[in-house]
């Protein structure tokens, strides 16, 4: 995080900030209140480290530190899980955002993956040319335990996901191939990521809640978290808008150079490739089921080399600038090879594959697969 996004999560945590040094931003000790005696602070005995900025090869993560109650330093989401804990066992009379902090948190997450994306394009030509050969050895597969899904409920057994799924068209068969869960915490519907082993190597996630609900009775009230305790089976969501897509990591590892849904196409056959979850869901609703997904319109360089393996690449990416910028860095890069590449760009009122009826899915890609 940067200096000001840092301010950003003191003004949630209600803590004092001081001056920045050596890319520390000096600030009061979150947790003075239950590991500090008396639940006092001492001057110059904690701190939170300023990136700075973001690099593929830091990952550009802040950390936590205070040398009055620490001996190593925290994430951010490790902060997060132990101010949580000690809210919900210990409760104190302070004022904490932890919904704001979350959100910063998972703001975090998303400009990495987005920096790592940028960094990727950069280099993204020589490894077309081979002219870095570092660049394969730098990004590297690393696979999860596959008890990591156990954190997570089947989609079709949660009635509220499965449907927002029935809502967006996407057919329980779908829903079953492609192994989707529920995080109810987060409220997102994920999407498993698996490599052409079947090992699973990622988990993206899609928030259900596009707006903010807010029961009328809690109109005004100072500390909605305090209903929220009481009336467990509601929700509140905070003014900020809650981060629409979501790399979950594990050890601090998300893989985002392997394609969605990779396990599961034929390369020696056509093969589709688009943006989000939900358009390849929806492509394979309307039984195409050869199909990648790509996350967003920046495609990882990885990405790219791994599609050398076919012979006929159509891609399916959103209208408008994002779409057209990855249609452009799929024909460049293809370009003299010899593959045959075709390109569908929705209409005006279909905006995105997500959004597209079944039928104009199969007009659109029957004009190149029969």
């Amino acid at each position: 995080m940067r200096v000001q996004q840092l301010n950003q999560v003191c003004d949630a945590l209600g803590l004092k900030a001081g001056r920045v040094s050596n890319d520390w931003l000096a600030v009061s000790c979150p947790m003075s209140h239950w590991t500090h005696t008396g639940g006092a602070n001492s001057d110059n005995a904690r701190g939170v480290k300023a990136s700075g900025g973001f690099s593929v090869s830091t990952h550009g993560k802040s950390k936590f530190m205070c040398r009055t109650c620490q001996h190593t330093p925290l994430s951010m989401w490790e902060l997060y899980q132990r101010i949580e804990w000690q809210m919900a066992h210990q409760p104190v009379n302070r004022v904490a955002n932890l919904e704001m902090f979350r959100a910063l948190i998972n703001q975090e997450a998303a400009n990495v993956v987005d920096d790592l994306e940028i960094a990727a394009h950069e280099l993204m030509g020589k490894v077309r040319d081979g002219e870095d050969g570092d660049f394969q050895a730098d990004v590297r597969t690393r696979p999860w335990p596959e008890e990591f899904l156990l954190n997570y409920e089947p989609v079709l057994e949660v009635p509220e996901a499965h449907n927002y799924c029935t809502v967006r068209a996407i057919p329980d068969v779908v829903i079953e191939h492609l192994g989707m869960v529920w995080d109810p915490k987060q409220r997102r519907i994920c999407f498993p990521v698996r490599d052409e082993s079947w090992q699973l190597v990622g988990l993206h996630g899609r928030v259900i809640d596009d707006y903010r609900p807010l029961l009328p009775e809690w109109e005004g009230h100072p500390d909605p978290e305090v209903l929220l305790e009481q009336n467990p089976n509601c929700r509140y969501i905070p003014d900020r808008e809650p981060l629409r897509y979501y790399a979950y990591a594990c050890q601090e590892v998300r893989n985002t150079h392997i394609w969605c849904n990779q396990h599961l196409v034929d390369m020696e056959e056509p093969v589709i490739i688009t943006e989000g979850n939900f358009d390849y869901a929806r492509i394979m609703a309307a039984g195409f089921y050869n199909v990648l997904g790509s996350r967003s319109a920046g495609i990882h360089g990885h990405m790219l080399k791994y599609l050398e393996k076919a012979h006929t690449i159509i891609t399916y990416y959103d209208r408008g600038a994002g779409g057209d910028e990855a249609r452009k860095r799929v024909s460049k890069y293809f370009e003299g090879s010899g593959r045959i590449v075709r390109h569908i760009t929705p209409s005006e009122l279909d905006d995105d594959a997500g959004n597209t009826p079944a039928c104009i899915i199969q007009q659109n890609i029957g004009r190149f697969i029969i």
